[in-house]
């Protein structure tokens, strides 16, 4: 038997934890880059018009400062920063 791969995918709904699709890939390793392609695909057409926010730009006009923008996306995948809201957007 040959090298395999397992995935194993879920979408849960961020806002009420609400489980809404899940699915397992068991595959040949050979076949690596035909199930991660067959992933993405099956994940959009899951979530085609399940959106209720509008997709928009996070800005609506561009950073007066680069740098501080490059400094907030750096923020954002920091392990343990805390989150709040103001006015609906989410603030660092």
């Amino acid at each position: 038997m040959g090298a395999r791969i397992r995935i194993n995918a879920q979408l849960i709904d961020s806002d009420s934890g609400s489980h809404i699709w899940a699915e397992k890939f068991d595959r040949d390793l050979a076949e690596l880059f035909t199930v991660q392609d067959q992933v993405v695909q099956t994940i959009v057409s899951t979530l085609v018009g399940r959106s209720r926010r509008p997709i928009s730009n996070e800005f609506d006009e561009p950073p007066a400062s680069l740098a501080a923008y490059e400094c907030v996306l750096r923020a954002m995948h920091c392990p343990g920063r805390s989150r709040w809201r103001s006015g609906g957007r989410e603030i660092i």
